[in-house]
């Protein structure tokens, strides 16, 4: 149960979060340079790929397609991090509402609904 000071977020995030999934395919930029330290790569809050150390290379998610490229592990052995390999193509399925709320707050990614 949910305080009534904030039961009107919660039900806007409800009515985002719960809305259908809808298919879509995700190019990484290639003016970006898409890494997450120490972590799991997420795309609209959806983790897509994680690494587990420099040398570990990275394991995509559930759920997460690969077209083209891939993910893989680099940095030094204390401050490694999960990175997207250059021209990476990846499908997954997100909530519709997260994909037209967010999506402009993500300028590395283009997304295209298929």
């Amino acid at each position: 149960m949910f305080s009534g000071l904030i039961e009107e977020k919660v039900d806007e995030l409800a009515y985002v979060f719960n809305s259908p999934l809808v298919p879509v395919e995700v190019t990484i930029n290639d003016d970006y340079d898409v890494y997450e330290e120490k972590g799991t790569l997420c795309c609209l809050g959806y983790p897509i790929a994680r690494a587990f150390g420099r040398d570990s290379g990275a394991r995509v998610e559930e759920g997460v397609g690969v077209v083209a490229g891939g993910f893989t592990s680099c940095g030094s052995k204390k401050n490694w991090v999960t990175q997207a390999k250059s021209g990476t193509v990846f499908r997954i399925e997100v909530a519709e509402k997260v994909l037209t709320h967010f999506a402009e707050k993500e300028p590395h990614y283009h997304f295209k609904a298929i």
